[in-house]
């Protein structure tokens, strides 16, 4: 009997300095803590495009900086910058967007008539008419 309530105590002071421990926790990760983006409808975080030093308006046209760029905007920088038409795997590279994301705002540029494809896989800017 003796011996159950050693291991009795044991446990209960064990559980004490684990809830220490974690209320400690609790309130360093509180102090630290950072917002995280907003999640989309299907629980992911939404995609929040790198800031480029120009922005391009819904028209195309160069416009002034206003700290935020689309998803749109900066496919449609990579291949307005291109001489030859940009491939999808370079605007992989250098939009650092997934697969659907990327398929879905050369579609979006295409319908908007801003580019089209040069060949299959490539893309350039559509020239005004």
């Amino acid at each position: 009997m003796k011996r159950q309530a050693q291991v009795i105590r044991n446990i209960a002071n064990n559980l004490a300095t684990l809830s220490r421990k974690l209320e400690e926790f609790a309130e360093n990760f509180a102090a630290n803590a950072t917002v995280l983006p907003a999640q989309s409808r299907r629980g992911r975080r939404a995609f929040v495009a790198p800031v480029s030093s120009e922005t391009v308006d819904v028209d195309g046209n160069a416009g002034e900086n206003f700290g935020t760029t689309t998803v749109l905007q900066l496919v449609y920088d990579v291949v307005r910058r291109s001489r030859n038409g940009a491939s999808i795997a370079r605007l992989r590279e250098k939009t650092g967007l997934n697969a659907r994301q990327l398929s879905n705002a050369l579609y979006k540029l295409c319908k908007r008539g801003q580019i089209e494809a040069k060949a299959r896989g490539i893309y350039i800017r559509k020239k005004a008419a």
